[in-house]
């Protein structure tokens, strides 16, 4: 029996293409007049939650990112509190590989030199702040950091937040914020708030611990703007992460294409198996907002039960129910709180998600149902 990769649309940088698997630490090098090549990276730190896998072409390499955020910030569950993670696997068009991790940054881009992130997660408003000149200064200080397999990251200490990092024919290009979101107040005490990009070439940078001003590069004035149609572009470049490339790859006999599990705590099983079965807690009895006071989940559900099976890493939620798309039985939908690497798979909006397939009807055929569970 056939062990069949998941690829991401392949990407081609030259002679060399790459196949990267969407959910296992595998990717295949296929270069003419050689036999294709796997590797593999099983032991990857990525943290304890499921990342995202993105690939990122650079000029003579493929970079494999895996990004996930921190989950904290409900007291209820503290142990599931993780910084921000970055790993990525450099895979040559040589095929040779180097790795990267780190901490408490956000993925910027590649340019030929590197992998590129920030440690300014989000570009702070202003609500003072309506648009006019900026004082001298003005900063909102950034570490850029310039990562490469074997070598310590080279830092750039910058005053202004980096929205993203790419290479071009002139070089490294960054696009950054120049001044705070402009305010525009609603007049009902709220407040909407309007973005300035602008791009701009770094110069040449050899040595750690430089500093770079915005005013340095752009003397006057916000720069070159970026628009909405430029980012939008920008994205249509890299591979969609829900697409499959229809290669069919045998990884049989192929080792270390699974995951290494990862190490979780007891306390940290048990939180997140809580987190999640808490969201269906009150199917029968949910609050929407509004005056009216807790309502179903969606129009027609009771009987609502929810129900935890298996161990770690295999520990799932089942959530049973009826609802009138299906009158001969009880509706289930089942949610794996862990990945195959035994990693937290928390998805904060899986209610929500749950109320909009029954709202709009988006339900398999109630003569799928067997023994009398249609799952969904």
């Amino acid at each position: 029996m056939s062990d069949l990769m998941k690829p991401l649309p392949r990407v081609a940088i030259g002679l060399t293409t790459f196949f990267v698997d969407a959910e296992r630490p595998v990717a295949m090098v296929r270069r003419p007049g050689v036999s294709d090549r796997f590797i593999t990276w099983p032991d990857l730190p990525t943290g304890i939650h499921s990342p995202e896998v993105r690939i990122h072409p650079a000029a003579d390499a493929l970079w494999v990112c895996y990004t996930s955020h921190d989950e904290g910030g409900d007291e209820r569950y503290p142990a599931l509190g993780s910084p921000p993670q970055l790993a990525a696997v450099r895979i040559g068009i040589d095929g040779s590989t180097g790795y990267i991790h780190a901490e408490h940054v956000t993925f910027l881009g590649v340019d030929a030199q590197g992998l590129w992130t920030g440690t300014s997660l989000h570009q702070p408003t202003d609500d003072n702040y309506t648009g006019g000149p900026l004082p001298e200064s003005h900063a909102h200080p950034e570490t850029l950091q310039r990562h490469q397999p074997g070598h310590p990251p080279l830092r750039i200490e910058f005053d202004r937040h980096v929205d993203l990092v790419r290479q071009t024919g002139q070089g490294t290009e960054l696009w950054l914020n120049p001044s705070p979101p402009i305010t525009h107040p609603d007049g009902a005490g709220g407040a909407g708030y309007e973005y300035r990009c602008t791009k701009v070439l770094l110069p040449p940078v050899h040595t750690p611990g430089g500093r770079l001003r915005f005013r340095d590069l752009v003397p006057e004035g916000w720069g070159q703007a970026v628009g909405a149609d430029e980012f939008e572009a920008l994205e249509e470049q890299y591979p969609d992460a829900s697409e499959r490339d229809p290669e069919r790859i045998d990884l049989t006999g192929v080792p270390g294409t699974g995951w290494d599990l990862v190490a979780l705590t007891n306390e940290q099983r048990e939180q997140a198996i809580a987190a999640m079965a808490g969201q269906f807690a009150h199917l029968e009895a949910y609050w929407h907002g509004g005056t009216d006071g807790p309502q179903p989940l969606a129009r027609g559900l009771g009987h609502a039960a929810v129900q935890v099976t298996g161990d770690w890493p295999l520990s799932r939620i089942e959530i049973t129910f009826t609802h009138p798309h299906y009158l001969r039985g009880r509706m289930r939908r089942t949610i794996q709180v862990f990945d195959t690497a035994g990693r937290i798979r928390f998805n904060p909006y899986a209610d929500i998600h749950l109320m909009e397939d029954l709202d709009t009807c988006s339900l398999p055929d109630p003569d799928q149902a067997r023994d009398g569970i249609l799952q969904i």
